[in-house]
C-alpha cells in the first residue's frame, strides 16, 4: 500500500521521499544557510560593502588595520564620534609626514634612473643609512614594507637585488627625515564628549586624522583593529562584505524574476492547455516564435534602452524564461484535464478559472517547484553575464555589486602572478556553491515528486 492511499497527501508523501535524498536535503541546507547569512548581511558584517579604506589598498584574508574612518574629527567639547563615545582615553600614534618618495628604475640588471617623486628631481646616487634616517620600501600594494639594510647605490651600478621584488623593474622607496617619525595624540572623554585632547606636552581644541595616517589606536588600553576576514579590494573595501550584501542582489534577483517567469509561464499554459485547439495552436505558434528570438540580446536592449533599474531587471530576465515553463504546464494540464474528477468539478458547475486554479495547477505543483529550483540558477547566471558586459543592475543612479559583479572585478584585479586571487576565488565559491545547491534540490525535487517512484514504494 502506498504512503497515499493511507490518507497521506501528495505533498507530504514527496517531503518524506526528498528526506530520504540525503544529498538533495545538504543542498537544502546549503541553500538555507547561504540565503539567510545574505538577508542578515548587515548583523553578521559591521563594515557596510561600500565603506572604503583605500589607503589599505588590496590586503589578505585576515588582514587587520587600526579601527578608523577615512577621515576622523574630535573637536574640545563635542560629541566624540559615535564609534568611540563608550571610552574615557584614546591613545593613537600617527604617522608623521616627514618623509620623501624615491623612484629607482633598473634596465638589463643596471639602475637606470633615480629620481625624488616629487617634483620627478633625478638623482645620480642615493644613500640608505638607517642610523641616521628610516628607509623602507614601498609594497606594490602601496603599503611600508621592511626596512632596507644600509647601501649606497647611483646610475649604471649593477642594481642591489635588496630593492627590487621578484620580476619587478621598478623600485619605491620612502625615506623618513628623522628616525622617530610617529607622533602621539591622547584624547579624554567623558560621557560621550571631548574633554582633553594632547600631543605631548601641547593641548590642542581639535583633531583632523586622515585614515591612512593612523598607525594603532587604543582605547581604554585596548587596540581597536578591524579584522578583514576574507581580505580587501584594491579600494580596501571588505570582501566579506560585499559578497553577504552581493548576494542579497543575486538572490533577489533570481527569485523576482523566477516568479515572474513562473506568473507568466503558468498562466499562459494552463490556458492553452486547457482550452486546446486555435486557441492552443496561436499561443505554442507565438511561443515558437519568441523561441527564434536571441532572448539575452532582447534583455540586453531592455535594459540599455529603458534602464537598468530593479524593476527593469526583474521583467526583462522574468520575461525570457516563461516560455519553456508554459509548455511544460501546457503537457501537464493537457493531460490531467481528462482525468474523471475534472469532468465531475464540471458537472458540479465549476466554471473554466475554478478547474485550472483550483482542479488542475494544485496537481502541478511538483513540476513547478522543480521548474523554480532550476531557474533561479539559471536567471543568476545571466545576471552574472550583465554584470560581466557593464550591465549591473543599478538602484537609485547607483550600481549594486552582485556576485557576478564580484567575480568580475575579481578577474580584474587577479594580478599577473594571480597574487590576488582571494578577490577571485571567494565569490566564485560562493556563488558555484549556491548553484549547484539548487541544481541538485532540482535533481532531489524531480525523484520525490515522480509517480513512477512513487508506485514502485
Amino acid at each position: 500500500m502506498t504512503p497515499s492511499s493511507k490518507g497521506i497527501s501528495l505533498s507530504r508523501e514527496a517531503w518524506q521521499r526528498l528526506q530520504s535524498h540525503h544529498l538533495a536535503m545538504l543542498s537544502l541546507l546549503f541553500i538555507v544557510v547561504i540565503a539567510l547569512a545574505c538577508c542578515l548581511a548587515p548583523l553578521l558584517s559591521s563594515i557596510a560593502p561600500e565603506t572604503q579604506a583605500a589607503w589599505f589598498h588590496t590586503q589578505a584574508p585576515f588582514s587587520t588595520r587600526p579601527a578608523v574612518k577615512a577621515l576622523n574629527h574630535w573637536q574640545l567639547g563635542e560629541a566624540s564620534p559615535i564609534e568611540y563615545q563608550n571610552y574615557q582615553k584614546l591613545l593613537i600614534d600617527v604617522q608623521r609626514r616627514d618623509y620623501e618618495d624615491i623612484r629607482v628604475v633598473k634596465r638589463e640588471g643596471l639602475i637606470f634612473k633615480i629620481q625624488l617623486i616629487e617634483g620627478a628631481m633625478p638623482l645620480t646616487s642615493f644613500e640608505i643609512n638607517q642610523d641616521s634616517h628610516a628607509v623602507y620600501a614601498i609594497l606594490r600594494n602601496g603599503q611600508i614594507g621592511q626596512p632596507l639594510p644600509n647601501m649606497t647605490f647611483q646610475l649604471g651600478m649593477i642594481a642591489p637585488a635588496e630593492l627590487f621584488l621578484a620580476h619587478q623593474e621598478v623600485a619605491f622607496l620612502r625615506k623618513y627625515q628623522s628616525k622617530n617619525a610617529v607622533d602621539q595624540y591622547l584624547i579624554k572623554q567623558a560621557n560621550g564628549k571631548v574633554v582633553e585632547i594632547k600631543n605631548n606636552d601641547q593641548t590642542l581644541s581639535e583633531l583632523k586624522l586622515k585614515g591612512s595616517q593612523v598607525q594603532r589606536i587604543q582605547a581604554d588600553t585596548v587596540e581597536l583593529l578591524i579584522t578583514h576576514y576574507l581580505g580587501t579590494d584594491e579600494l580596501g573595501r571588505d570582501l566579506y562584505s560585499r559578497i553577504l550584501h552581493g548576494g542579497r542582489i543575486s538572490i533577489l534577483v533570481g527569485l523576482v524574476a523566477t516568479l515572474v517567469s513562473l506568473l507568466i509561464g503558468v498562466s499562459v499554459g494552463a490556458l492553452s492547455g486547457y482550452l486546446g485547439g486555435k486557441t492552443d495552436r496561436l499561443i505554442m505558434s507565438s511561443v515558437d516564435i519568441l523561441y527564434a528570438i536571441p532572448f539575452m540580446f532582447l534583455v540586453i536592449l531592455l535594459l540599455v534602452n529603458f534602464g537598468r533599474n530593479l524593476i527593469m531587471l526583474f521583467f526583462a530576465l522574468g520575461a525570457v524564461q516563461w516560455l519553456t515553463m508554459s509548455r511544460i504546464i501546457r503537457t501537464q494540464i493537457m493531460s490531467i484535464k481528462q482525468l474523471p474528477y475534472v469532468d465531475a468539478a464540471r458537472l458540479c458547475g465549476a466554471n473554466s478559472f475554478q478547474i485550472i486554479f483550483h482542479h488542475l495547477l494544485p496537481n502541478c505543483t511538483g513540476t513547478i517547484l522543480i521548474y523554480t529550483t532550476l531557474t533561479v540558477p539559471m536567471v543568476i547566471m545571466e545576471e552574472s553575464f550583465l554584470s560581466f558586459i557593464g550591465l549591473n543592475v543599478q538602484f537609485q543612479g547607483r550600481s549594486l555589486d552582485s556576485w557576478g559583479t564580484l567575480i568580475f572585478q575579481g578577474m580584474q584585479a587577479l594580478g599577473s602572478n594571480g597574487e590576488n586571487a582571494w578577490l577571485l576565488i571567494f565569490p566564485a565559491i560562493t556563488m558555484g556553491v549556491m548553484l549547484l545547491s539548487l541544481n541538485i534540490l532540482g535533481d532531489g525535487l524531480r525523484d520525490a515528486f515522480d509517480p513512477k517512484l512513487r508506485d514502485k514504494d
